[in-house]
C-alpha cells in the first residue's frame, strides 16, 4: 500500500493549478451519448478511474467508445435508445454514479445483465433505486446482500405509449433520481417521478443541465420530476467544465496559508454544486475573483480564519465535508457541521473517518447521526488512514502542506476523481518551500 509525506511549505501562496474534467458531467454526458441518435463528441475528458470505469462498462455493453488521451476526447457513438448487447456482465467498480445510472438504463431495456462491483461499492447503498425499478416490472436478483450489489437485471422496456409514474426513495442517494431521469427520458413515454428525501440537489439540477445539450426537457416541480416522450436523445458534442470538486483542494490551500489560487477553466457560470464551497469561503474572510472571462481566483489575505463557533449545512455540497473539517481545524472555536448522514454510506464511513484523522492530527473531534462538530486548535502531522477514500487522503494532504509530517497511506486512492493531484502539490511544495 503506497503511502506519501506531506511537508510543510511556506505561505503565502501564489497558485494556478489544473483540475481533470467534471466525472460527474462525464458520466451523465456519456450515458447521454450512448442514448442518442448518433456521433457524439465529449472534450476536457481527462479521464479519472470513475470516468474510466464507466467508458469501459460502456464498451461492454457493444457501445463504440473511442478515446484519445492526447486529445482528452472521447467519442459514443449512440444507437437510438438501444443497448447493443442484450446479454452482458459489467464491472463499475467503486464508482457510484456508473453503478446507478447503469443500473437505471439496463432496466429500461430489453437485456438481461449483471452488474458488479468492487467490495467498497458492494457495501454502499441501492436499495431505494432496486425498489423503484421493480414496481416497472423489471427482475432484479441481489447475488450478494439485499438490497446491495451484485445485482443480476432482467429488463423491462414499458409499454409503448403507456404514461409512466414512478415514486422512489431518494434519500440515500439523488444518483437514484438521476440514474431513472436519463433512462426514462429517451423512451416515447411520458414519464412522472416522484422522489421522497432530499431532491433540492445540485446533482440533480445538474442532471437537468445535461440533458438540455442533449435535446432533453426535465421538468421539475419540486419533488416531482417530468421527463420523456420524445424518443432517443439527441446527438450533441459537449466540453466538461474542469471539476470544481478537486478545484476545491487548491483553493483551500490559501484559506490554510494565504495567498492566492486560481483553477485553470474554472468559472463564475459554473453549473457544479461545489461552487458553493467558494461562497461558504467567503464567509471566511476570503475574496471571489474573476477576471474578464469569468475565470475564478480565491484569494485570502491571512493564515488565520474567523473565530467563534459556527454551524455549517453542507447538505449540497457534502463531498467538501473532510475540506472544510480540516480548515475548521486551525481556526479558534467550534465548528458544527451539519445535514450529512448520507455521506456515512459513501466510498467510507466519512464522518468517522474524518473524526479519526482530526484526532490523528490532536483535533477534538465529535460527531452524531447527521453532524461533525470539529474543535479547533493548532492540529499537528500524522498518520492519516483515508480507507480507501479519494476525498480523506486530498482534504488531509492539503493540510498537510500547513502542519507538515503528514503521512497518507494509501494514496494512490485519488486518482479515483483526481488524476495528478500530488504532481500539483508538489508543483506547488517547489514554489513555496519552508526554508
Amino acid at each position: 500500500m503506497e503511502s506519501i509525506k506531506i511537508e510543510k511549505i511556506k505561505g503565502p501562496v501564489d497558485i494556478r493549478g489544473n483540475v481533470p474534467g467534471s466525472k460527474s458531467i462525464l458520466a451523465r454526458a456519456m450515458v447521454f451519448a450512448a442514448l442518442s441518435d448518433g456521433k457524439c463528441v465529449i472534450q476536457n475528458a481527462a479521464l479519472a478511474e470513475d470516468s474510466r470505469v464507466m467508458m469501459n462498462a460502456l464498451r461492454d455493453l457493444g457501445f463504440q467508445v473511442y478515446y484519445n488521451a492526447s486529445l482528452k476526447v472521447i467519442r459514443v457513438y449512440g444507437k437510438n435508445g438501444d443497448i447493443p448487447r442484450k446479454e452482458a456482465t459489467v464491472y463499475v467498480g467503486s464508482a457510484g454514479t456508473a453503478a446507478r445510472f447503469l443500473t437505471a438504463m439496463l432496466a429500461c431495456s430489453d437485456g438481461t445483465y449483471t452488474v458488479n462491483a468492487s467490495p467498497q461499492l458492494c457495501a454502499r447503498p441501492m436499495a431505494g433505486l432496486l425498489s423503484a425499478l421493480k414496481t416497472l416490472g423489471v427482475k432484479i436478483k441481489c447475488l450478494g446482500k439485499e438490497g446491495h450489489l451484485p445485482i443480476k437485471i432482467v429488463g423491462r422496456k414499458p409499454r409503448l405509449g403507456v404514461p409512466i409514474n414512478l415514486n422512489i426513495d431518494a434519500s440515500e442517494s439523488t444518483q437514484f433520481v438521476s440514474g431513472m431521469l436519463m433512462a426514462l427520458g429517451c423512451l416515447p413515454n411520458q414519464s412522472t417521478i416522484t422522489a421522497a428525501g432530499k431532491t433540492h440537489n445540485s446533482y440533480i439540477d445538474m442532471t437537468i443541465s445535461v440533458a438540455k445539450l442533449f435535446g432533453c426537457t426535465i421538468i421539475k416541480d419540486g419533488n416531482t420530476f417530468k421527463v420523456g416522450g420524445t424518443g432517443a436523445y439527441r446527438c450533441a458534442d459537449v466540453e466538461a467544465e474542469p471539476d470544481v470538486s478537486s478545484a476545491c483542494y487548491l483553493y483551500a490551500i490559501p484559506m490554510l496559508l494565504g495567498g492566492k489560487a486560481t483553477v485553470n477553466g474554472v468559472m463564475q457560470s459554473s453549473i457544479q454544486g461545489d461552487m458553493q464551497f467558494l461562497k461558504l469561503m467567503e464567509t471566511m474572510g476570503a475574496r471571489i475573483e474573476s477576471d474578464d472571462k469569468g475565470e475564478i481566483s480565491l484569494l485570502h489575505d491571512t493564515d488565520s480564519l474567523p473565530e467563534g463557533d459556527i454551524t455549517i449545512d453542507m447538505a449540497d455540497f457534502s463531498d467538501q465535508v473532510a475540506t472544510v473539517a480540516v480548515l475548521a481545524s486551525v481556526r479558534k472555536g467550534k465548528t458544527k457541521i451539519t445535514n450529512i448522514g448520507h455521506i456515512k454510506k459513501q466510498e467510507s464511513n466519512r464522518v468517522l473517518n474524518v473524526c479519526e484523522n482530526l484526532e490523528e492530527c490532536g483535533i477534538k473531534c465529535s460527531r452524531g447521526k447527521d453532524f461533525i462538530v470539529v474543535e479547533g486548535g493548532n492540529p499537528k502531522g500524522g498518520t492519516i488512514d483515508p480507507h480507501r477514500d479519494h476525498r480523506i487522503a486530498m482534504a488531509f494532504s492539503i493540510l498537510g502542506l500547513r502542519t507538515g509530517k503528514m503521512t497518507i497511506k494509501d494514496c494512490g486512492c485519488v486518482d479515483k476523481s483526481f488524476v495528478g493531484f500530488y504532481d500539483e502539490l508538489a508543483q506547488i511544495s517547489e514554489s513555496h518551500t519552508e526554508s
